[in-house]
């Protein structure tokens, strides 16, 4: 008598090579959607101080709508530098200043310029520097 014997090739479960292939491929895509995230976290961050910075800016003009400066000069705020949030953990400050051009661009309008600027202290080399924002209104 005689005894075969039979080859399952690939019908009893997966290789070691295919293992580590699947592994590879899954941690890229894990790293795809980190680096993602981590985007996404920085932008946030980004568009919180553009808006701070814009509140601000819109803070400052509401105020000459009421009381219309006298004096043309480029101003620096008082209260500089200014703290928008006593809770933020990055420590960013403001600075703004403001430039009053009188009769212009016609006899009896002021031209007001409100520039707030800041720096992200917790920012890498690619996001080093000063940001700003300009917000410029004519005032009667």
């Amino acid at each position: 008598m005689r005894a075969t014997q039979t080859s399952r090739h690939g019908s009893e479960g997966f290789t070691l090579l295919e293992v580590m292939i699947a592994l590879v491929i899954m941690g890229v895509g894990l790293m795809t959607v980190a680096m993602a995230q981590l985007t996404a976290m920085r932008i946030g961050t980004e568009s919180q101080k553009l808006s701070q910075a814009m509140y601000l800016a819109e803070q400052q003009m509401g105020l000459f709508y009421v009381a219309k400066p006298i004096a043309a000069g480029t101003f620096p705020d008082p209260g500089n530098p200014i703290e928008v949030s006593a809770t933020d953990d990055d420590l960013t400050t403001f600075n703004r200043t403001w430039t009053v051009q009188t009769d212009t661009p016609s006899v009896g309008l002021t031209t007001v310029s409100i520039q707030v600027t800041w720096n992200n202290p917790a920012a890498n080399a690619a996001q080093a520097g000063r940001r700003n924002v300009t917000l410029q209104g004519i005032l009667r």
